[in-house]
């Protein structure tokens, strides 16, 4: 008898199975599906966060026609993907706007998703698309380093820096018949690097500032930090914000070393005296958590380890800064080998191009210069041919309201109403193409 009955269950799910192949698909829309697995009311566009996940569902008509299979696409999947193991399901990958189909028995249905990225934080990951997450380890997207300073001058939250996954053992800042490069700035590694790249055979002659500069992780320039940026790293993993002056009372701020007692050393539990709730080491833990949980190297506090910064002291000296205490110090530029940690800004803010714009039907193929960058009124565009359109679209993909005076090869950009934040300009060019880079307002 269970045999019996068997078979006619066998037999009826092949009739509602050829029942439903045998329907034509009249209509196809998309809703979102909640946890409980019921599906909401239509719809045609939304936003998600970088890193951020929602399960769609297809609304199928005629009803006997729900049981058809259903093939979902993204037409950019440098901003979303669909997760393989549960249908319907899609992750942010990277701030920008794609288009969601679904499609069921040959009838599709269009839903625009706008990725938009969340202001980024201490200990944040990045990513060599651009964009940073809470978690290191994230199918399709490759992490770069860790976002160790956010500029408070960016209200958006998207402007920063970023420390290496990697470092150097052992390397001298110069060699000692190398010149005298000038690289004198406290807080501009970059500066840094354009004296020490206007020596000849700099290549050569500065090992910790070239084994810096040789990387190309996420197209950004990465450089030899200064003191004051090492300093921002070390206070970062202290759990603090180092700023140059003018430290707020009562926050976790602080710019100068000299006052504090700065320590990664645990308290001594037989020392009376001592400050048994010092937090930095916790905190540096914590930090180096960021590291070690992907296979990074991380942070070296350890004995009388130092870091080389890219700032020099006189002319043969060259500043380092000790992260077991975080106090700076001077030493022979030639002689003595130690660690070097690369650091780089986010975004890319030097009008390097290759950031493709959230709405871009093409790519860019060749250098869009944005001067100043960061501006403040106005900014000119060059892009090397003559240029048909300029837009400047939010990191969201919304096109804003500034308006290009376009003059041949070059524009004037006039973003003195935008908010202060990161953009993206578009180039249309008259032979066709398409290029863009980002632009900073302050």
């Amino acid at each position: 008898m269970k045999v019996f009955y068997s078979l006619i269950a066998a037999a009826m799910t092949a009739a509602c199975a050829q029942c439903a192949m045998a329907q034509t698909v009249t209509s196809v829309k998309i809703g979102i599906k909640s946890n409980s697995g019921t599906v909401g009311n239509p719809v045609t566009e939304g936003k998600l966060a970088v890193g951020g996940t929602r399960t769609y569902a297809a609304i199928v008509e005629p009803a006997e026609a729900a049981s058809l299979p259903v093939t979902w696409s993204v037409s950019n999947p440098d901003y979303a993907v669909f997760d393989a193991s549960v249908e319907g399901k899609i992750r942010g990958l990277g701030a920008g706007t794609t288009i969601i189909i679904a499609e069921v028995g040959g009838v599709k249905a269009d839903y625009t998703l706008t990725v938009a990225q969340k202001a980024a934080k201490v200990g944040d990951y990045y990513f060599s698309n651009g964009s940073w997450e809470s978690s290191g380890i994230v199918t399709g997207k490759t992490c770069i380093g860790v976002v160790f300073y956010v500029d408070p001058s960016d209200e958006s939250g998207m402007t920063g820096k970023i420390v290496s996954l990697d470092e150097a053992d052992q390397l001298q800042w110069s060699i000692a018949s190398a010149c005298q490069p000038g690289a004198v700035s406290e807080t501009d590694g970059l500066v840094n690097l354009d004296a020490i790249r206007s020596v000849n055979g700099w290549e050569n002659a500065f090992a910790a500032a070239a084994w810096c500069a040789s990387k190309t992780d996420g197209g950004l320039q990465w450089y030899l930090p200064a003191i004051g940026e090492l300093r921002q790293l070390f206070a970062a993993s202290c759990g603090l914000t180092w700023v140059a002056s003018g430290a707020a009372e009562g926050t976790n701020q602080i710019n100068d070393w000299t006052e504090m007692n700065i320590t990664m050393r645990p308290a001594d539990p037989a020392d009376n005296t001592s400050d048994k709730t010092n937090p930095y080491p916790a905190s540096r833990e914590a930090f180096n958590k960021k590291f070690t949980n992907i296979g990074a190297t991380p942070l070296n506090g350890s004995g009388t380890l130092r870091y080389w910064s890219s700032t020099q002291y006189a002319d043969d000296f060259a500043m380092q800064l000790a992260f077991e205490g975080g106090y700076p110090m001077s030493y022979p530029r030639h002689y003595i080998f130690d660690q070097t940690r690369a650091i780089a800004r986010f975004p890319l803010d030097r009008g390097t191009s290759g950031i493709d714009a959230p709405t871009a039907a093409g790519s860019p193929t060749a250098n869009v210069a944005i001067r100043p960058n960061p501006a403040v009124s106005t900014a000119t565009i060059e892009a090397g041919t003559e240029m048909t359109a300029v837009q400047v679209y939010s990191l969201i993909g919304s096109l804003t309201a500034a308006k290009a005076a376009i003059d041949g090869t070059t524009a004037t950009i006039d973003v003195e109403t935008l908010a202060p934040g990161t953009y993206v300009v578009t180039v249309a060019t008259a032979d066709g193409s398409r290029r863009s880079a980002k632009l900073i307002k302050r």
